[in-house]
């Protein structure tokens, strides 16, 4: 018997910058053991990445005209652009809801840091996602009273 292929995971640069933001990196990999990071995302964060990631090359042109289109920004287009080759078989870490929306339309999986942070919770990484999520605002990060709200809860 075959087993089956085990999911993949790929993130765009707001995801990284927020884990790094927290001083978090490093628990990306006791969560995924590995992490796609495409080359327009390595070169956008532009700092040293956890062990567990993983470059790789996506099209150019395929991005360039997503990113065109859609007017998103190349990390973005890239992990979408990647994430349509595996299908169901991949999980897009993106922040950014125009990207989102995109990707949803494209009927891929879709997390971002606030999702990564809950799980992180659940797997007793950090004590509370909710704080984790209040510190990312103190620094800039736009993050609606919504999720606040919901992850007070």
């Amino acid at each position: 018997m075959q087993t089956p292929e085990k999911d993949k995971y790929i993130f765009d640069t707001s995801v990284l910058i927020a884990f790094s933001n927290l001083q978090k990196l490093n628990l990306l990999c006791q969560l995924y053991s590995k992490i796609l990071i495409p080359e327009t995302v390595k070169n956008e964060f532009d700092e040293e990445l956890p062990g567990c990631c993983e470059i790789i090359k996506v099209d150019y042109s395929s991005v360039e005209s997503l990113k065109t289109q859609r007017n998103i920004g190349s990390g973005e287009a890239s992990v979408i652009i990647y994430s349509l080759s595996l299908g169901d078989k991949i999980t897009c870490f993106i922040d950014e809801q125009k990207a989102r929306k995109i990707a949803k339309e494209r009927h891929l999986k879709v997390s971002g840091t606030i999702g990564i942070l809950m799980r992180m919770e659940e797997k007793n990484l950090i004590s509370s996602a909710y704080e984790e999520t209040l510190v990312l605002k103190e620094k800039g990060f736009h993050i609606s009273d919504k999720i606040l709200e919901d992850l007070f809860a």
